[in-house]
C-alpha cells in the first residue's frame, strides 16, 4: 500500500496525496486504537472498515458506501460510515 501511496504523487499532486496519505493513516489508528469513540453502530463493523479503507485510493463518500456495501456492511451502517469519515478528515 505504501508504494502504491508514493507512486501516485506527482509534482502537482503531491501535496494533496500527502495529506490523504495522512488522513487516512489517522483514520485507521482511530478505528484500531479509539474503538470507544467511535459511534455505536459502526463499532461491530471496524475490522470491515478497516480493510475497505486501508483499500481505497482516495475518500469519496459515494465510493466509500460503496465499498463498504460490498464488503458486507448494511447500507445504512455504510452510509453512515461514510459520512462519519467524510466529517471527521473534513474530505
Amino acid at each position: 500500500m505504501a508504494a502504491r501511496s508514493t507512486s501516485t504523487a506527482t509534482a502537482s499532486g503531491g501535496e494533496r496525496n500527502i495529506w490523504s496519505t495522512l488522513a487516512k493513516k489517522a483514520l485507521l489508528q482511530v478505528l484500531r486504537y479509539g474503538i470507544n469513540k467511535v459511534p455505536a453502530a459502526i463499532r461491530p463493523y471496524v475490522s470491515k472498515i478497516i480493510g475497505v479503507v486501508e483499500d481505497l485510493e482516495q475518500f469519496q463518500q459515494a465510493a466509500v458506501v460503496t465499498a463498504l456495501v460490498h464488503a458486507g456492511v448494511p447500507a445504512d451502517v455504510a452510509a453512515a460510515t461514510a459520512h462519519w469519515i467524510v466529517v471527521f478528515l473534513g474530505l
